[in-house]
């Protein structure tokens, strides 16, 4: 069976099991590579549930130590929160925001107004050989607030080391060197119609240095050369992941936004949206349910029929 062929049971699965279930653990059960069970979720709509989630972030986050997150966050500094559960800072952030926690901001005013004489020592001896979000990474201060007692303080930062410390576009590389992840010609990777997960998959072959191509075009140009001028290269079953050369065909522009349109084909996740007004929970219920999405399609076609002959 071809890796690009979904079974009804690997199907079933992936609708049961995704909203709640690590994602390549997912793949794995399934006998699926990662990115197709990510590409395949996003073209279903399928979305991870609000206790997966919560419950999702590395480190030892359990109801304990959420509670200590819950009491302390608001007016507690993150360093001495750290400390205290023995998390690193990002880790403890991320938590905190998946919880809906943010600082008190009479507690950050009260903060950024007291420098203790370690504090101002600390910004002495690093003020111009670290930048100033990690020194208020390090200070558990923000950077305004680094930059104010530092011009305060007398402090500047030499013009060599602002160069080194701010120039946001100095390249790490040397000229004619490569990151090691950089891809080759010839590479296929996945992208989405727009900068959203939840927007149709394509493939993309890279034909050139900043040079990407969807990856059906590229088979049908290469057979039968480029298409004439407002015709486009389109997926018979509606799968834009689909890039056998029998699924491919050349239909006009009009008849590719009539097949697109939302609105004319109505499918399920058109439809549960309609239904359940930007409420996530209730469309992935929906979702579960395609005799009710069918009952409510078939209203709208009737609606939009009688909307036409009236």
């Amino acid at each position: 069976m071809s890796l690009k062929t979904w079974t009804e049971d690997q199907l079933r699965t992936l609708h049961e099991l995704y909203p709640s279930t690590n994602t390549r653990e997912l793949a794995k059960m399934i006998g699926k590579p990662y990115p197709a069970v990510k590409a395949k979720a996003a073209t279903l709509g399928l979305l991870k549930n609000k206790d997966y989630l919560m419950h999702s972030s590395y480190g030892p986050w359990n109801t304990n130590t959420d509670q200590v997150l819950v009491d302390k966050y608001a007016t507690t500094p993150n360093k001495v929160l750290c400390e205290e559960l023995g998390v690193p800072d990002h880790s403890l952030t991320n938590r905190a925001r998946r919880l809906g926690l943010k600082k008190d901001r009479e507690f950050m005013r009260e903060i950024n107004k007291e420098w203790p004489e370690a504090d101002i020592n600390v910004l002495k001896e690093n003020y111009g050989k670290m930048t100033r979000a990690e020194l208020a990474k390090l200070l558990n201060r923000t950077p305004g607030a680094v930059k104010s007692k530092a011009a305060k303080l007398g402090l500047k930062v030499p013009a060599a080391a602002s160069r080194l410390l701010y120039k946001s576009n100095q390249c790490t590389y040397k000229k004619g060197n490569k990151p090691g992840n950089s891809l080759h010609d010839g590479a296929i990777t996945i992208r989405y119609e727009r900068s959203n997960r939840k927007s149709k998959p394509y493939y993309y072959i890279r034909i050139g240095k900043k040079d990407w191509y969807p990856l059906h075009q590229y088979i049908w140009d290469l057979l039968h050369g480029k298409p004439e001028k407002g015709m486009v290269v389109a997926f018979k079953d509606g799968n834009s992941l689909n890039v056998l050369l029998d699924n491919l065909e050349l239909i006009t522009r009009g008849e590719n936004m009539k097949r697109n349109s939302a609105s004319l084909n109505m499918p399920d996740s058109y439809v549960a949206s309609l239904m359940t007004r930007h409420d996530p929970e209730l469309k992935e219920e929906l979702l579960q349910h395609p005799e009710i999405l069918e009952a409510k399609r078939l209203q709208l076609k009737l609606n939009k029929e009688l909307n036409t002959t009236e």
